[in-house]
């Protein structure tokens, strides 16, 4: 996704696999996700750029369905912001890590008004962040 808005219009979108925000200025928003893998996400992060500036998370429902590990995860981003957010069913059998919200090697993060719960796993964070400046 390329600096856009991406809104959702209150639909349900079936996720398999990453939903990636690579670019700076990209906003997804007012809609329904449902995650059909273990893998599925909305993953923001790119290796090749110091930061990813400028992103917004809104008003989104996230649903795990029992197989999904993560709901959000944002990695070396700067003026993140994750809004009005519901993740919910995030699942893992092993002993990794389970997270609603993951933040990692970021500036200026701001997650307002987000309803993390029925979170299953053996280590269970709903918001989990470190390296944040």
């Amino acid at each position: 996704m390329d600096n856009k808005i991406f809104d959702l219009e209150g639909k349900t979108y079936y996720i398999e696999g990453e939903l990636k925000l690579n670019k700076g200025g990209s906003t997804i928003r007012n809609g329904n996700l449902l995650f059909g893998t273990g893998e599925s996400r909305i993953y923001v992060f790119l290796s090749d750029d110091p930061k990813i500036e400028n992103i917004k998370i809104e008003n989104i429902n996230i649903d795990g369905k029992s197989i999904a590990q993560e709901g959000i995860h944002v990695a070396f981003g700067k003026n993140i912001i994750i809004r009005d957010c519901e993740i919910c069913n995030m699942v893992t059998v092993d002993s990794t890590g389970t997270c609603g919200i993951m933040v990692s090697t970021c500036e200026n993060v701001t997650i307002e008004n987000c309803y993390v719960h029925d979170i299953k796993a053996h280590y269970i964070e709903g918001i989990s962040g470190t390296n944040i400046a």
